[in-house]
């Protein structure tokens, strides 16, 4: 199974869990040692008897008779005596401790195991792998395997365990009758077992590969007995895309044991056991909030997922046992004939499934999957059944007869009767049911938008490291607090082993998903806004790494409206006289056309012009049957509809289209086309066989008409009558940049049948052609192109050409789109000479194949063009593999090599992205990085973003208005609340929206939003890198913290916890909603998290950090020199305390305010005003309380008043220090290592 990864597992008995019985033996151990461990409490009771046995010997002898043996001397034991008392009490109190010592020890072991075995018990919900590790036993037998993993490949989803279902089966394609059907469920798809191959493979549709199979009547007949639709019912199941919807209970479990917020948890009830109750509940207050918001919209994602997969149903005619019944389109099944057609109203438009068309014709609008809302012509199987060169179906390139599931039919031909089967009642088009489900490609593109929405995480390969290298800061920050904190006997080893945990956990920042989440989701809003759509959001960041923007041409960087300007080296028996009427010569005459000698001498001087364009309409009727009767034109609505070069052709000739099969003038002449070989990119020419019908005489000729890139033409024509200056003649207009078609036709043979005509095959068609002359149409660039290429340039993008057309008219474009450098002359590669020959052909190279500097010297006086004959030059020599990226301009190359191409770049270290039209270029845009499929529907006009000051405005508003009317302000205010929510909330993509070919979709036909992405995906990156390098920084100094303070006693209040908290939590925010500028800079963002401007920049901000926090720690102990609190004991202001606050408040702005990037990717720290204003106020309230200007507010703080004006000062320059320093360093490393 290409792409999948899929092992066997069995369940193992419970106690063999790694869960189970090793824990049972530690709690067996410590419960053990508990009752074991000698406590010494009975000495302290024993202690306490004997002195009172002592005490009431001492009272019995004072009370005796007098005798003086009996009689103790008072002075040798007084009972008052506060020395043995003392020492009593102390000793006592001592024992105490030993025993609360020892009883926190063995439940902190104990609670300990318990967090551990829940751990364990989690990572079976967090990890398929460790899953089958803990709680399955590998297996090879599929007979005593019940579950299987199966891994996807990247960015496909996560790895999942699928219980295996086993069905009896009685197909016939199984290797005994009564062998059971093994299956597996993996992301909404079925994958069958086969037992041959021994490995899971996708259900198998049984599918007729030769095209006259699949049109005979005795192969393709529909299902015959009931026995069969059973088992194809249970090998496909039903007809539906089903999408669950849990509740918001179960989503929210699930939120709730991520191992993330399962970590932000624990991390909050170690904080709680450092007696910060406020700080905690906040934190946990927020985190549940956040982890709801997160359900809310998880679920509002999945309704409007199964809103596009429910479809209303409809009943349908299929033809099963021998007969046309009516079934709902659920049953349907692969192998169905079934008949389809307009209906009356949309939903009964809707393709049920994917099918091939066997019988009639249809017009089908794709738009639900390609996002394109230009109708497509979809011809029969019957049309070209005995083409020699066309017997096998190909799903890849006989999309022509393929109608795709979710599409709508716009118009349909009735299909004609079959030998064996009847025409159905509903007169609609045969059609063979080949996928059903999620099998289609509709259920595709739903898979994709459901399991590909991947957001960007901590769990790649870069973060772990870099988490891995703070980690060694915190563990020997913890070594150094736990050698430290055990030499001190009267220190809580509790409280010890809690800080050594708080200081390691601290450098995995809790917080860091829900902002990296932030981020990317406020990039979707955007583009959403600017009406570009995403369906794997992952790839935003990729879009900030682009190093290489490849383009397809037509449609994409030139409009599709193309300007016909004329047919060039026409033969002079085409022409007539301009002044003479239009060719009614040719209605009276079933022959070519006769043009008169006076006519033509007429023109004689327009001929010999070299530069001399004809207008089709001066031209005879054998060229205009040529444009009436070669396209794949279909009417809509009284609309031509259909490629635009083609329109453009049917547009300049006075004919009426009357639908996809039928032309006519006001002559009484009519082309009716009785086949089609339609175009392909691979072949580059198309044709078609069609009857001219004069009805003036009652007569008609049957004509063979074709037309197609110019090289590829000429070897079709007869050479004998071939013009001399073939191929200066169509280069000369390539050069201009013209699109530009050969034409050519042939007579055939008359009376022929509609069968007979079908049957002639391709080659002999395409064989021994007239040539009749090249049509060159003007395509113009699409307004924005140039100055959309000039800031991809200006921004350190290297952009390539990936286009089918011509290299000459590339290569003209290129140079008007400043693609390539107007000062270097263009060299193309003849693949069959094996040179580099200029466009004006005066310069001629020989390819060097054995020089691996070959092509980067060229590339220096050079630009340079490859075309698809000759790229296998290039492409297959190892020599030149890393140098293809220098080729500017790849013309004539199929949509695989397109792929190709891009394969090279990404294998070569570049990150790459395309833009094309999303139907030749599917490949490609699947292969890049970043592919994006620009769909052809005009100017889209971004939606208005809701600005602070509206929002501010709107909320004025609101409060006057709540004195006025306070129903109609709730009213409105609950109306502005919902437009907010939908303002900052991401909405799934919809079909139709998105393009099945690629992950971006523009509805704009222009390039402009290639740059709105590489915009967006740079602020992306660069925030996420920033976050990185601001939560690294808070760890470290957290780490620091955590382990020498705390040794020195030094403790946050819970109300200044709180604080810091809120600070930090809110200038998160804040900077996820950064917003990229409007303008691309020259400078890429760096796409490694690793580099030495990274580590460089971290270091030795954190050592300044550090250096002020040691030098006010200093200034606290010089001040109070006896004062060390102990760090167990309930939090007391005093002066080490109140200091470190300061300090550490001020570095937490110093490294917001320092490491936002701002310039040139995104806003600007001053444009930023929210996270400006907070870190202006929290900046400025740190120097207002180091000052002491407002008592009362120091006080509420808890904080303490400072001894002296010097500390004042050293307090404030510290602050101050911190911020310009950290600022320093930022500016001499990103200076150091700008490159």
């Amino acid at each position: 199974m290409a792409g999948k990864s899929v092992k066997l597992y069995k369940h193992k008995h419970p106690l063999a869990y790694l869960n189970v019985i090793p824990f049972l033996l530690v709690y067996s151990y410590l419960i053990y040692l508990y009752y074991i461990t000698p406590i010494p409490i009975t000495d302290i009771v024993n202690s306490n008897s004997t002195i009172t046995v002592n005490t009431t010997a001492a009272t019995e002898l004072s009370s005796g008779d007098g005798s003086g043996e009996g009689v103790v001397d008072q002075g040798s034991l007084d009972i008052n005596d506060t020395s043995v008392n003392n020492t009593t009490e102390s000793g006592v109190a001592g024992k105490e401790d030993d025993i609360q010592v020892e009883f926190n020890l063995h439940i902190f072991l104990i609670a300990l195991t318990v967090c551990l075995q829940a751990v364990s018990i989690l990572f079976n919900y967090w990890s398929v792998n460790y899953r089958c590790y803990n709680t399955m036993t590998p297996v090879n037998d599929i007979q005593s395997a019940t579950y299987a993993k199966v891994t996807p490949t990247s960015h496909k989803g996560a790895p999942q365990l699928c219980a295996i279902n086993r069905d009896r089966s009685s197909s016939t394609s199984s290797p005994s009758a009564s062998e059971q059907q093994v299956s597996i469920e993996f992301q909404k798809k079925k994958l069958v077992y086969n037992h041959e191959k021994k490995q899971f493979e996708k259900v198998k549709f049984n599918i007729p590969v030769n095209i006259s199979e699949m049109v005979d009547s005795n192969v393709v007949r529909g299902y015959q007995t009931k026995q069969e639709i059973e088992i194809a019912t249970m090998q496909y199941g039903r007809n539906r895309l089903d999408i669950p919807i849990p509740s918001f209970l179960s989503l929210y479990k699930e939120q709730a044991i991520a191992p993330f917020f399962v970590f932000q948890v624990f991390c909050v009830l170690l904080w709680c056991l450092e007696d910060y109750v406020v700080y905690c509940l906040f934190s946990l207050f927020m985190l549940l909030v956040f982890e709801a918001t997160v359900v809310k919209s998880r679920i509002s994602n999945l309704h409007s997922l199964r809103d596009m997969s429910t479809k209303p149903s409809y009943l349908i005619y299929v033809y099963r046992e021998n007969q046309w019944i009516q079934i709902n389109t659920t049953e349907i099944l692969p192998g169905d004939l079934v008949s389809i057609g307009r209906g009356a109203n949309e939903a009964q438009s809707t393709i049920p499934c994917d099918m091939i068309l066997l019988s009639g014709g249809c017009v089908v609008n794709e738009a639900m999957l390609t996002g394109e809302s230009t109708p497509h012509h979809k011809e029969s199987l019957r049309d070209r059944q005995s083409s020699a060169d066309m017997q096998q179906f190909d799903f890849k390139n006989d999309k022509i007869h393929i109608l795709y599931g979710g599409t709508q039919i716009v118009q349909h031909t009735p299909s004609e009767k079959l030998s064996r089967i009847s025409k159905s009642p509903d007169r609609g088009c045969l059609a063979y049911a080949v996928r059903t489900g999620f099998n289609t490609n509709q259920g595709r593109l739903m898979r994709t938008i459901w399991f590909s929405s991947e957001r960007v995480t901590a769990n790649n390969k870069e973060s772990f490291l870099f988490i891995l290298f703070l980690l060694m800061f915190a563990i020997a920050a913890s070594v150094y607090l736990f050698n430290k904190g055990f030499e001190e006997k009267n220190r809580s080893k509790y409280k010890l082993l809690l800080n050594c945990i708080m200081v390691i956990t601290s450098v995995v920042p809790p917080e860091l998903p829900m902002e990296l989440s932030l981020a990317v989701n406020n990039s979707l809003i955007s583009l959403i806004r600017l009406g570009i759509y995403c369906t794997e959001p992952f790839r935003i960041p990729f879009a900030g790494k682009v190093d290489i923007c490849c383009f397809d041409k037509t449609g994409t960087l030139t409009t599709d409206d193309l300007l016909l300007q004329g047919i060039a080296s026409c033969p002079a028996k085409h022409h007539i006289s301009p002044t003479s009427s239009t060719p009614a010569a040719a209605a009276s005459s079933s022959s070519s056309t006769p043009t008169s000698k006076e006519a033509m001498n007429d023109i004689d001087l327009d001929l010999d012009d070299p530069n001399y364009l004809a207008k089709p309409e001066n031209l005879d009727d054998t060229v205009q049957f040529i444009l009436a009767g070669c396209h794949a034109l279909v009417v809509i609505d009284n609309n031509l509809v259909g490629d635009p070069m083609e329109t453009a052709g049917m547009k300049s000739i006075p004919w009426t289209c009357k639908g996809d099969k039928s032309v006519s003038n006001k002559k009484g002449v009519s082309v009716e086309v009785m086949h089609r070989f339609h175009f392909s990119s691979d072949l580059k020419r198309m044709g078609t066989i069609c009857n001219v019908i004069y009805s003036s005489n009652f007569t008609q000729s049957t004509y063979a008409f074709v037309k197609g890139a110019p090289e590829i033409m000429k070897p079709f024509y007869n050479q004998d009558r071939l013009i001399d200056n073939y191929d200066e003649s169509f280069k000369k207009y390539s050069r201009q940049g013209s699109r530009v078609l050969a034409l050519g036709y042939k007579r055939l043979e008359s009376g022929l049948n509609p069968s007979q005509l079908k049957s002639i095959s391709r080659e002999s068609v395409e064989s021994n052609l007239e040539f009749a002359g090249f049509i060159i149409f003007d395509c113009p660039v699409k307004p924005d192109s140039k100055r959309s290429i000039e800031m991809l340039t200006q921004s350190s993008h290297k952009i390539v050409m990936i286009t089918g057309d011509n290299s000459l008219t590339a290569c003209h474009v290129a140079k008007q789109l400043n693609l390539m450098d107007p000062a270097k002359t263009t060299l193309i590669l003849n693949g069959e000479q094996q040179k580099w020959i200029s466009v004006d052909e005066t310069i001629s190279l020989d390819l060097e194949p054995q020089n691996a500097q070959h092509i980067a010297q060229l590339d220096k006086q050079y630009n340079l063009c490859l075309s698809g004959q000759s790229m296998g030059l290039v492409y297959d020599n190892s020599l030149f593999n890393s140098d293809l990226c220098l080729i500017r301009v790849f013309a004539r190359v199929s949509p695989e090599q397109k792929q190709l191409i891009l394969s090279n770049f990404k294998s070569n270290g570049h990150f790459t992205l395309m833009a094309g039209d999303g139907t030749n270029d599917v490949g490609a845009l699947k292969q890049a990085h970043v592919g994006v499929a620009i769909l052809n529907k005009g100017e889209f006009k971004p939606a208005p973003e809701m600005n602070i000051r509206q929002m501010m405005q709107q909320a004025s508003h609101q409060a006057k208005m709540r004195k006025q009317n306070p129903a109609q302000a709730a009213q409105q205010a609950q109306e502005m609340a919902k437009k907010m929510q939908e303002e900052y909330e991401v909405k799934m993509v919809k079909l139709g929206d998105a393009s099945i070919a690629a992950p971006f979709t523009s509805k704009s036909s222009a390039v402009l939003p290639i740059t709105h992405i590489i915009r967006q995906g740079r602020c992306t990156l660069v925030t996420t890198f920033q976050m990185y390098k601001i939560l690294a920084l808070n760890s470290l100094i957290t780490a620091y913290g955590l382990s020498v303070l705390y040794l020195q006693g030094v403790k946050l209040g819970d109300t200044q916890a709180t604080i810091s908290g809120m600070l930090i939590a809110f200038c998160f925010l804040f900077i996820s909603t950064s917003k990229p500028l409007m303008s691309l800079a020259k400078k890429r963002p760096n796409p490694n998290l690793f580099s030495p401007y990274m580590m460089f920049s971290i270091l030795l901000q954190f050592a300044l950090h550090l250096s002020c926090l040691i030098f006010i720690v200093n200034q606290s102990h010089i001040r109070e020199p006896n004062a060390k609190p102990d760090p167990d004991s309930p939090f007391s202001p005093n002066l080490l305390n109140s200091a470190v606050f300061l300090i550490s408040n001020a570095m937490q702005v110093a490294t917001f305010a320092v490491n936002y990037k701002g310039h040139p990717f995104m806003q600007s720290l001053f444009e930023n005003k929210p996270l400006l204003y907070s870190l202006s106020f929290v900046w400025g309230l740190g120097l207002v309380l180091a000052s002491e200007m407002i008592p009362d507010l120091n006080q509420f703080l808890e904080l303490v008043p400072f001894p002296d004006s010097q500390f004042r000062f050293y307090m404030m320059m510290a602050i101050i220090t911190d911020l310009v320093g950290a600022f320093i360093i930022e500016k001499v490393c990103s200076a150091l290592f700008k490159n």
